[in-house]
């Protein structure tokens, strides 16, 4: 359910939309999967989850119109 309104959300943002609102969209994603995994005692996202994870929010936040080649995860990714 996360990465779906993550998914949506970005798909109802417009290509001429600011930075900030991609970056905020990706940044309260990212800390909806910091609180599950942390209710999963830091178990359910492992490496090879991360890494898939990573890809999906960075070619979507890409795609919405995000023009960067960093990892915007890594500022609030806790797993």
């Amino acid at each position: 359910l996360i990465l779906d309104a993550f998914l949506i959300s970005l798909f109802q943002v417009r290509e001429a939309s600011p930075r900030a609102t991609i970056l905020n969209i990706v940044k309260c994603a990212i800390l909806e999967l910091n609180s599950l995994n942390a209710q999963c005692n830091g178990r359910l996202i492992e490496t090879d989850q991360r890494e898939l994870l990573c890809d999906i929010i960075l070619h979507a936040a890409s795609d919405a119109g995000l023009k960067t080649d960093d990892d915007i995860t890594e500022e609030w990714r806790e797993w």
